[in-house]
């Protein structure tokens, strides 16, 4: 897929551009289903979708406010539900929002058994826009703030939930805060937590400052 384009509008505080779609689902004939369904074999050689956008606009709140993520990758080749202990079911996520932020999360994921093993990187995530979509019902503004995360992750699912992290690393740059009249609240030139580990079974969390 190139270039492709999702536009989501909420219109009101229940409403979105999309509702009508889902009012329609909703009213189709229901099939009653004894047992359930397995998942059926699938097997992707390949599939990418270059160069995706997103724009979610707000219009439920008077001020309309908007959200672009302009540069989505995905790439996933070999993927299928067979249990395979090679290097298959690999995929490859990217994304670039307006202002430069990304996000890539790579790795490897299995269906049956549900299993997923791989990384996640996440830099120049912007405090502020996240900030801005709340910013009538806080007390204090967020002026600027870069998030970056990088980890590496093993989870599955067998009767039991299973989830660890490893080699964690959380930064926070240049993170200001101030009171709604302008006077400084917080100013952080540089925050680090790194060797970052978690596992959910021990309940064991490990990071150093």
């Amino acid at each position: 897929l190139k270039k492709p384009q999702v536009k989501v509008s909420r219109l009101t505080a229940q409403l979105f551009n999309f509702s009508d779609i889902i009012e329609t689902l909703n009213q189709l004939p229901k099939k009653e289903v004894d047992e359930p369904t397995p998942i059926p074999p699938i097997f992707i050689k390949s599939f990418t979708v270059t160069d995706g956008q997103v724009l979610v606009k707000d219009l439920s709140r008077g001020k309309e406010k908007s959200l672009e993520v302009p540069a989505i990758n995905l790439s996933i080749s070999h993927f299928h539900t067979k249990i395979n202990k090679d290097k298959n079911n690999q995929y490859d996520f990217r994304i670039l929002t307006e202002h430069n932020a990304g996000l890539h999360w790579q790795g490897q994921v299995n269906i049956s058994p549900l299993s997923s093993q791989g990384t996640l990187k996440i830099n120049g995530a912007k405090i502020k826009n996240i900030y801005d979509a709340f910013a009538d019902e806080l007390p204090f503004t967020i002026v600027s703030g870069d998030i970056g995360l990088d980890l590496n992750y093993t989870t599955s699912f067998d009767k039991k939930l299973s989830f660890q992290v490893n080699d964690g690393q959380f930064t926070l740059d240049q993170f200001n805060v101030e009171y709604k009249d302008k006077s400084p609240l917080i100013q952080l030139n540089a925050f680090k937590i790194s060797d970052l580990s978690y596992d959910l079974n021990s309940q064991n969390f490990h990071l150093t400052l």
